[in-house]
């Protein structure tokens, strides 16, 4: 109204007559409507609508719909069928090339579905056939197809309510819901017979007052006809006729793979480095010393471009060591050891030589096997194996090791008071698993990506998401904002952090479900479940880990407490950084 500069009531007349004119069952009573919509709106609208909607009348007025023979279907039912089969089989992300060829497999399975259905509706004689007596019912079963013969057989059903007038000439007036109309005995004004171009009740009304036969040829358009039917099936044609699969070629190219910069190389090689790293540093401190040397030893080979190859090593393991001082084991028994020996070649593709053969490094971190010279391997720093550090070796069977002592537990009165009462435990500020409590804003990214998600979707399709990378769908995202947590209305809240994880049209309703969350704006308790601001004066405090508001009566707290963060004991239960 604003825009348009007109009053609530201009508003309610203008929508009247508006709808009155999208209703109109011709074009006659549409001009009418318009003429008088034109005396009566404000110049504004009738600008914006003679702009906008009266060039384009024939798509949106009902009575000029049915008139361009859309048999009587208004809808787009049928392209959103095909639609769908095409979604269920053709992925969303998929390759030109398989969405060519997964076209082409529907396009077979909906010719086959075809001619199913052709060769059915020919083929298979009604039970009504011969159980008909009218003459012209039986007629019009032999010329139309069974959907168009149904259509007719509805209306013949129907042409003894009509009741209508006639004039001198051959006209017959009557009165429908549609308004007035004019019908003759070829030809009506009504929307199923423009619609349809079938034999309406109101023609076999007025075939029947004029004692004339009621089946006609003329009256049924040719596209309604059985012959017309067979000659436009594919499974009713000869074999010339028919364009067969071998005559359709596809050729597909497949595009060159895209050279990687150097960015992208890094971000790939820094993903592997980091495991790498945390694989070596949680090992033990003989083991770790061991892996150091081998990452340096292949840094310095890569700085002086030479080729590795990396082979596995059988050593004892520290854990072997152990068993065998205890006696556990035959000191001969060996195990995998999760260290290499790494060999030095000129190429990629070349089969291995002797290092020593070739003049080339050979880098040997398993420390039981025979070490080259230092004049073969000029340029390796070889790591070699000591008098002391065998002799060390072979008295680990010397070692005794002390006897295991059974845990006795605490004292059974350590729980009780002197009076035989439970005590009161104090909440600890751990989670159990040796990890401290953090507030939400500092957690980090990726458990703040976790806790987010799961406001939003499944615990599962969470995991999924941020560990298989799978993209979050629209009908997996929760469109209710009552269910959606209190949390996200915190101002340390970034919901941008997990527009990653969204496809596009799952990420639109996320935002629409966000914003209609933020105008009924309510956070409630969460223990009680009652709005904070409605609340008889009780105070209230926030858990800085989830974020979640909380009654200090509900909590059993009477004042606040002197400690930077509070968390609640949900969050003691089950931290989310598990």
């Amino acid at each position: 109204m604003e825009k348009m500069g007109i009053t609530s009531g201009q508003r309610n007349c203008c929508l009247d007559m508006l709808q009155n004119m999208a209703y109109a069952t011709s074009e006659e009573k549409y001009i009418e409507l318009y003429t008088s919509f034109k005396s009566t709106a404000p110049t504004t609208v009738l600008t914006y609508f003679n702009e906008q909607w009266h060039q384009i009348r024939h798509q949106w007025v009902m009575g000029m719909k049915y008139s361009s023979g859309n048999f009587l279907n208004s809808t787009n039912n049928r392209l959103e069928s095909l639609n769908a089969k095409l979604k269920s089989v053709i992925a969303r992300y998929s390759t030109l090339e398989e969405f060519v060829e997964k076209f082409f497999l529907i396009l077979r399975v909906l010719r086959s579905e075809r001619d199913y259905k052709a060769s059915t509706t020919v083929q298979k004689v009604p039970v009504a056939f011969h159980s008909t007596t009218n003459k012209a019912s039986l007629s019009y079963m032999q010329y139309l197809t069974p959907y168009a013969y149904d259509f007719v057989a509805k209306q013949m059903a129907l042409k003894d309510k009509i009741k209508f007038t006639k004039d001198g000439s051959k006209l017959y007036h009557l009165s429908t819901a549609e308004g007035k109309i004019e019908v003759t005995t070829v030809s009506c004004q009504c929307m199923s017979w423009k619609s349809m171009r079938l034999p309406c009740r109101h023609i076999l009304a007025a075939r029947e007052n004029t004692q004339l036969d009621m089946f006609s040829e003329s009256l049924c358009d040719r596209r309604w006809s059985l012959p017309y039917y067979k000659s436009q099936q594919r499974v009713f044609l000869v074999d010339d006729q028919v364009t067969t699969e071998a005559d359709i070629s596809v050729v597909t190219f497949s595009s060159p793979k895209r050279i990687l910069s150097q960015s992208e190389k890094f971000r790939r090689a820094s993903k592997l480095t980091t495991k790498l790293a945390a694989l070596t540093s949680e090992t033990s401190k003989s083991n770790f010393t061991r892996r150091l040397e081998l990452l340096q030893q292949l840094v310095n080979a890569w700085e002086n471009d030479r080729k590795i190859k990396i082979d596995e090593d059988y050593t004892s393991t520290e854990e072997e060591s152990d068993e065998i001082a205890e006696g556990t084991e035959d000191a001969s028994s060996k195990v995998r050891n999760t260290d290499v020996l790494m060999t030095g070649t000129s190429s990629a593709h070349e089969p291995i030589i002797d290092p020593a053969e070739k003049g080339e490094a050979m880098i040997d971190l398993a420390e039981q096997e025979p070490v080259p010279s230092a004049e073969e391997n000029s340029d390796v720093n070889v790591t070699t194996v000591n008098d002391d550090t065998q002799s060390q070796c072979s008295s680990l069977k010397d070692i005794t090791m002390p006897p295991v002592i059974r845990k006795r537990g605490r004292p059974k009165g350590n729980e009780v008071t002197v009076i035989g009462l439970p005590k009161k435990t104090k909440l600890s500020l751990t989670t159990g698993h040796g990890s401290r409590l953090k507030p939400f804003i500092k957690l980090h990214t990726s458990v703040k990506e976790m806790v987010m998600l799961k406001w939003f979707v499944e615990k599962h399709i969470a995991k999924r998401a941020i560990k298989q990378q799978v993209m979050i769908e629209e009908d997996q995202v929760e469109v209710m904002p009552e269910k959606v947590s209190d949390a996200v209305l915190d101002d340390n809240v970034d919901v941008h952090l997990i527009r990653k994880y969204f496809t596009a049209d799952a990420w639109l309703l996320l935002e629409n479900v966000l914003d209609r969350k933020k105008i009924n704006a309510v956070y409630t308790c969460g223990s009680c479940c009652h709005d904070i601001s409605e609340s008889d004066g009780s105070p209230s405090l926030i858990c800085k880990h989830c974020l979640q508001w909380y009654h200090m009566k509900c909590v059993g707290i009477s004042k606040l407490p002197k400690r930077k963060y509070w968390f609640c004991r949900g969050c003691h239960a089950s931290p989310a950084t598990e």
